[in-house]
C-alpha cells in the first residue's frame, strides 16, 4: 500500500515486496477514464486502463504493481512492465521523485497517473507542407474540452446567421441555409454559380473559390452546425484568457478528435478522418454573395466563405491528415454565433445521426408553436418533405423518384438507428441512456429486425421514429414507382428538452417523476420552456473585440471594448491578472503584447505542459548512463551523443544548476529541440547519478569542489578547470594512478597537497 507521508512529503511503501517491480498509482481526482487523455493509446491500452478504474470503484484500491498487473490481465511479468513503461512513455503517467520503497530503495519505481489535460498536437501544416511547431506558433495548437455527454451542442438560428453574414435585413425571415445551398447531388462543375431569387428585393448566389473543388449543399449543413457548436465551445473555454485582450482575432482551433465524437464514428478510421478534412475544405471552399434591391437598383455585396483554413495542424510530418484545424471565421458572422442570446440546445444523437434525420429534425424544432405551446403536430404531405431533403441523381440530374426518395428514407434513418450501438460498442465509456428508437414494419404490419431492414427496404411500408423527444411516423403508401413518403410529427416540449440535456447534466435537473424540474434548469443556465442555453455576458463581450487576423494596432486606436466590461467581471479582472493560468491565451495567430500584463511576456509561448510537445524535426540525442550494463545499477556520469561524428557532452554528479543550464542550450542549438523537453530529460538521468570514490575516499561536491580549487592554484590562467565535470573527468582517466596518491594524501583533508601530485597531468 502506498502512503503519503506529509511530515517528509514522500509517497512510502513499507509492506509491498522489492520483486513485485514498478508501481502504478491512481491519485483521488481520477474516478473514470475520461479523467485521462488517452488520445494517443491503442484499445487494448484503454481497455487496460479502464479494467483499473472499475477496480478502483469497486475497492478503492488505487496501486497496482507490475507483478499485480500481471496477474490481474494473464500477461508475463516482464509485459507487465513494458505496459507501465508504455503509460510512461505516453505521458498518461510520470515518475514520482518524492517515492520511497522501504524493501526495495535502490530500484523503486512509482507511476503517478496524470490528470487529463487539453490535447495539443505536434507539427503545423502551413501552405500545403508539414512545418514545425516553434515558441513563434505554439499558441495555435491549443482547443476547447467539448465532451458530448457534459457539453450542451449549441445551435443558433440559421436565418439571423446569414442575415449577419450578409450584413443585410433585406433577407427574408424564411430564408434558412437550405434555401440558399445546392441541392444535394448536383454538379456544381458544371455552372459558374448557385443563384436563388428569395424575394423581389434579395437574391443569394454561390460560387467556388477553387472551382474543381466542391461546395457545400443541403447534405453538408449538419457538418457546418458541429463546426458552429465547437467554435463556441472553444470561445467559452477561452473566454477568461480573451478578458486581458483589448482585441480577439476571429479565429479559433477545431479538433478533429472532437468532431469524430460529436459524429459517432471511428476516431482511427482513415475513411472518417478523410470525411473531416473533405468537408471542412469544402465549406472553406464554398463562397457566398448576396444582391439587394436598394433605390432601383441590384447592388451586390462582397463574395466570401462563412470561414477559412488558416493552419492544419498535425501529429508528425509524416501524418496523412491533419489532427487540428486552425479557422479563419467571417467576423460578422462569428459576432453573430457568440451574441446570440440563448443558443438552442441540439440532441447529441441528432447532430451524430443522418444528414435527412437532422434537417427533418431542425424543420419540426423550428415549427414550434411558440413557448407558451406545450406540444406540437405537424403533417408532411409527400411533396412537403421531398422540400426538406430534395436530391438529384445521376449524370442526367434529374430530381429523385417518389420511389427512391421513399428508399432513401429507410436507409437515412437505418443509418441514424445503428449509430449509437456501433459507437457505444466500441467507446463505452460514452455509453449513455439513449432514449431514440426507430422501428420498421412491413406490409403486413410486421416488425422488421433492424439487420434485415436495408435487404428489405422495398418492403417497408411504415417507420416509427422517437428522435430527440420527437416522434416521427412515416407512412410509405403505393408499391413501385407511384410510392409515396408521408410524414406525421407529434411532440412535448418536456421531451424535447429532457432529449437534448446533455447526460451527465440530466441526472441533476430531472426531479422524482423523471420530468425536468424549470427551477433546476434555469440555476444551470437553460430555459424552462424550451431546450436553449443562457450564454455568458463574456462571449458578448469578446464578440465586440472581434477583429481579422493580421490587425494593426493603429487601425483600432482608440478602441474602447473593455470599456463595457460589466461591473461584476471588472471587479474581478485585477485578480485575474495575477492567476498565470490565462497566459493560455488561445491560438490567435497573432501574439499581441500591447498592454499585456507582466506576467505574460510576449516573446515567450503561453503556458503549455512541456511533456505533450515536441518539435518532430529535431535532431535526436542518446542519454547513456556510465558505468554501463545490464547488472549495474549505481551510474556516476552521462554521455550525451547526437551523432559519432559531433563531440560527446558530459554530465556527472558533481555537475552544478549553471553546468546543467548550459549543456541544455547547447543541446538547443545542435538538435532545435524545445528546451524544457531536453532539460527534463537530461533531469531525469542525472538525479539517478552517485557521487565516486577515490580509494578510501567518497568525493561528495563539496570536497570535488575543493579539489578543483587546489588545482587551479598550480595551473595558469589558460590552463585552469572551468568545471567540477574537467576535474571528474581527468579522475576517472586516470584513476589507477590517482588511487595511488590518495593512499598517501587525504583527497579531502589536504585538498591541495593531494591536488600536488597530479598537477603535471594539465598540459
Amino acid at each position: 500500500m502506498i502512503l503519503f507521508n506529509q511530515e517528509n512529503g514522500l509517497f512510502e511503501e513499507k509492506l509491498r515486496p522489492a520483486n513485485h517491480g514498478p508501481v502504478l498509482y491512481f491519485p483521488k481526482e481520477l474516478s473514470s477514464i475520461e479523467s485521462i487523455d488517452t488520445a494517443s493509446l491503442n484499445k487494448n491500452v484503454v481497455k487496460k486502463l479502464t479494467t483499473l478504474f472499475e477496480i478502483i470503484k469497486e475497492t478503492e484500491k488505487r496501486c497496482f504493481s507490475a507483478q499485480e498487473i500481471s496477474q490481474l490481465f494473464n500477461v508475463q511479468f516482464n509485459t507487465a512492465r513494458a505496459f507501465l513503461h508504455k503509460l510512461k512513455n505516453s505521458n498518461i503517467s510520470q515518475t514520482a521523485s518524492n517515492f520511497k520503497h522501504f524493501n526495495n530503495s535502490k530500484n523503486a519505481s512509482l507511476y503517478l497517473v496524470n490528470s487529463k489535460s487539453t490535447t495539443y498536437s505536434k507539427t503545423v501544416l502551413k501552405n500545403g507542407e508539414m512545418t514545425t511547431i516553434s515558441n513563434e506558433n505554439r499558441h495555435l495548437l491549443i482547443t476547447s474540452d467539448s465532451n458530448p455527454l457534459i457539453t450542451p451542442n449549441l445551435s443558433v438560428n440559421d436565418n439571423g446567421l446569414l442575415k449577419a453574414f450578409f450584413n443585410s435585413t433585406q433577407v427574408p425571415d424564411h430564408t434558412r441555409l437550405s434555401n440558399i445551398l445546392p441541392i444535394s447531388g448536383i454538379k456544381f462543375d458544371n455552372q459558374s454559380s448557385f443563384e436563388v431569387r428569395h424575394s423581389e428585393t434579395f437574391s443569394s448566389r454561390i460560387l467556388a473559390a477553387d472551382p474543381t473543388t466542391e461546395i457545400a449543399d443541403i447534405e453538408h449543413i449538419r457538418f457546418l452546425y458541429l463546426i458552429i457548436n465547437l467554435t463556441m465551445s472553444y470561445f467559452e473555454y477561452h473566454k477568461q484568457a480573451f478578458i486581458l485582450k483589448n482585441h480577439v482575432e476571429a479565429i479559433c482551433s477545431i479538433n478533429r478528435d472532437q468532431i469524430l465524437t460529436w459524429l459517432m464514428v471511428d476516431k482511427d478510421s482513415e475513411h472518417w478522418k478523410s470525411f473531416v478534412d473533405k468537408n471542412l475544405a469544402i465549406w472553406a471552399n464554398t463562397l457566398f454573395c448576396c444582391s439587394e434591391l436598394i433605390e432601383s437598383q441590384w447592388i451586390s455585396e462582397a463574395t466570401k466563405p462563412l470561414f477559412r483554413i488558416e493552419k492544419k495542424l498535425a501529429h508528425r510530418k509524416s501524418s496523412k491528415f491533419p489532427q487540428v484545424y486552425v479557422l479563419r471565421w467571417d467576423v460578422d458572422a462569428l459576432k453573430f454565433i457568440l451574441k446570440s442570446k440563448g443558443p438552442y440546445l441540439l440532441p447529441w444523437s441528432v447532430i451524430s445521426g443522418s444528414d435527412f434525420s437532422f434537417l427533418l429534425y431542425l424543420d419540426a424544432r423550428l415549427k414550434w408553436p411558440g413557448k407558451k405551446s406545450a406540444s406540437q403536430r405537424i403533417n408532411y404531405s409527400a411533396k412537403e418533405l421531398k422540400k426538406i431533403f430534395p436530391m438529384v441523381i445521376g449524370r442526367e440530374q434529374v430530381p429523385q423518384s417518389s420511389e427512391k426518395f421513399a428508399h432513401y428514407i429507410v436507409t437515412a434513418l437505418h443509418e441514424h438507428a445503428t449509430r449509437f450501438k456501433n459507437f457505444t460498442k466500441k467507446n463505452p465509456s460514452f455509453l449513455f441512456k439513449n432514449e431514440d428508437v426507430i422501428s420498421f414494419y412491413d406490409r403486413n404490419h410486421n416488425e422488421v429486425e433492424l439487420l434485415s431492414v436495408l435487404k428489405k427496404k422495398h418492403y417497408i411500408s411504415q417507420i416509427k421514429a422517437y428522435i430527440g423527444g420527437i416522434w416521427f411516423d412515416f407512412i410509405m403508401d403505393g408499391i413501385g414507382a407511384n410510392k409515396e413518403a408521408y410524414l406525421e410529427v407529434h411532440y412535448k416540449s418536456k421531451n424535447v428538452i429532457r432529449s437534448s440535456l446533455p447526460a451527465r447534466i440530466l441526472p441533476s435537473i430531472i426531479d422524482n417523476d423523471n420530468e425536468c424540474d424549470s427551477t433546476k434548469l434555469k440555476a444551470k443556465g437553460y430555459y424552462s420552456y424550451s431546450p436553449q442555453y443562457y450564454f455568458s455576458e463574456e462571449l458578448t463581450l469578446h464578440a465586440d473585440k472581434l477583429v481579422n487576423p493580421g490587425f494593426n494596432y493603429n487601425t483600432t486606436a482608440g478602441d474602447q471594448s473593455l470599456n463595457n466590461v460589466p461591473d461584476d467581471i471588472v471587479d474581478i479582472i485585477v485578480d485575474q491578472y495575477q492567476n498565470t493560468d490565462l497566459g493560455l491565451a488561445g491560438p490567435l495567430l497573432n501574439e499581441h503584447t500591447v498592454d499585456l500584463p507582466n506576467f505574460l511576456n510576449g516573446d515567450m509561448p503561453p503556458i503549455l505542459d512541456p511533456k505533450i510537445i515536441r518539435n518532430v524535426e529535431a535532431r535526436k540525442f542518446v542519454i547513456a548512463r556510465f558505468p554501463a550494463g545490464k547488472n549495474v545499477v549505481i551510474h556516476y556520469h552521462i554521455w550525451i551523443t547526437i551523432t559519432k561524428d559531433e563531440p560527446k557532452l558530459l554530465l556527472s554528479y558533481y555537475s552544478t544548476d549553471d553546468d546543467i543550464n548550459k549543456t541544455v542550450d547547447e543541446l538547443v542549438q545542435r538538435t532545435g529541440d524545445f528546451k524544457d523537453r531536453i532539460l527534463e530529460r537530461i533531469k531525469a538521468s542525472y538525479s539517478t547519478l552517485q557521487p565516486i570514490s577515490v580509494g578510501e575516499y567518497l568525493i561528495d561536491r563539496v570536497s570535488m569542489s575543493n579539489i578543483k580549487e587546489a588545482l587551479n592554484t598550480f595551473l595558469e590562467d589558460d590552463l585552469k578547470l572551468a568545471s567540477n565535470d574537467q576535474l571528474y573527468a581527468l579522475i576517472t582517466n586516470n584513476k589507477r594512478h590517482i588511487v595511488r596518491y590518495s593512499q598517501s594524501v587525504s583527497p579531502i583533508a589536504d585538498p591541495l597537497g593531494f591536488a600536488s601530485k597530479f598537477k603535471h597531468y594539465i598540459k
